[in-house]
């Protein structure tokens, strides 16, 4: 049998990149002889991915198509036409060839918000004619209904939630050879890689009271791979050279599982993106997000931890350091509600459903 799989592959992003993985996985779990490939994906994250093969030729064999999970049917804040466009050449050109050909399914992920009435309709058009479609978040779930979806469509966690921790773990691995011996928490900072600068001021800001009231050494990190000759916001932000050897820079490799063991060492992380949150979450350890985007706290209200979750972009930094002095003494977060709704196998038992289900129909 030849499955597609398609996700956000294109760069190097972790959490498109782990998502993406974790599907791999999850179909040959369950079919081991299945080809697996990946239409659009480059060679290098073909092989990351586990995938078999890549590009259209090849894709023009598939049997059937997974869409795994991630926020690529969500519009970021800004750049709606950009995004609108390469949102068509990325994903809704595939899509809508596959919603005409081959059974496909919709296993967890975001949606909305979406300004094109276009895209809306084409969205709205996938989901109706889905041999399966789950949604990460109730508020997807509204978007689609709002866009005249008839079919029930289930309401799911995000993907990275329900794999297991051992799964996560698996191959994790980072070398803290590097830093110098740190006496007290070892707290690591994230956002875009290539940050706005009203953001990079506002991790500067954040960094700066972190090193004046806290004792603790700062891990500055990225997730994303630089473009062109950029900088990242790691290797940018200024550091008062006082504190200069309390701060580590640390960028990123492409490589998914040495963040994941990062993600695992240190003490406590601040985000402003999703997918890093959600992996501490997963390992049940503590993470303040102060979100970039509306998806963010979407998934720390249905999982129980938005007050963990700085909604107000008007005081974000006084409302980190909150927390993170909370943290310092004593303030944990409960993962109860996260751990219930965790559904452990959850997508692993769909994929596997819908590729026995393809296999019988020979």
């Amino acid at each position: 049998m030849n499955m597609l799989l398609h996700g956000s592959y294109f760069g190097y992003n972790f959490g498109d990149t782990l998502l993406c993985q974790l599907f791999a996985a999850w179909v040959k779990d369950g079919q081991p002889d299945t080809r697996l490939i990946l239409p659009l994906a480059n060679a290098r994250n073909c092989r990351m991915i586990g995938a078999d093969a890549r590009g259209p030729a090849n894709a023009l064999t598939g049997d059937a198509l997974i869409f795994a999970g991630g926020g690529y049917f969500g519009q970021p804040s800004s750049g709606l036409k950009r995004w609108t466009a390469r949102a068509y050449l990325r994903h809704m050109l595939l899509a809508n060839w596959a919603r005409r050909r081959i059974p496909y399914c919709i296993l967890g992920t975001g949606v909305g918000p979406v300004s094109s009435a276009r895209m809306q309709s084409d969205l709205a058009k996938l989901f109706e004619e889905a041999d399966i479609a789950v949604v990460r978040d109730p508020e997807s779930a509204q978007f689609l209904h709002d866009w005249g979806v008839r079919r029930e469509v289930e309401i799911g966690v995000d993907a990275v939630v329900t794999a297991q921790k051992e799964e996560l773990r698996r191959n994790a691995h980072w070398d803290r050879s590097a830093l110098p011996v740190v006496k007290g928490p070892l707290v690591a900072l994230h956002t875009e890689v290539h940050a706005s600068p009203e953001e990079v001021g506002m991790m500067a800001e954040l960094i700066s009271r972190l090193l004046t009231e806290t004792d603790w050494h700062l891990l500055l990190l990225s997730d994303g791979v630089r473009t062109g000759n950029r900088t990242g916001w790691h290797e940018k932000v200024p550091v008062d050279p006082a504190s200069a050897a309390r701060v580590t820079r640390l960028g990123y490799d492409r490589d998914p599982q040495k963040l994941i063991g990062v993600l695992d060492a240190v003490d406590l992380v601040i985000t402003t993106k999703l997918h890093v949150g959600i992996v501490r979450c997963a390992l049940n350890k503590p993470v303040i997000s102060i979100p970039r985007h509306a998806k963010t706290p979407r998934f720390y209200r249905q999982m129980a931890l938005s007050d963990w979750c700085v909604s107000d972009p008007r005081n974000r930094v006084d409302l980190a350091m909150e927390l993170a002095h909370g943290w310092e003494n004593g303030l944990r977060p409960s993962f109860t509600a996260f751990e219930k709704a965790r559904s452990t196998g959850f997508y692993r038992r769909r994929v596997a459903s819908f590729c026995d289900a393809v296999a019988s129909r020979g």
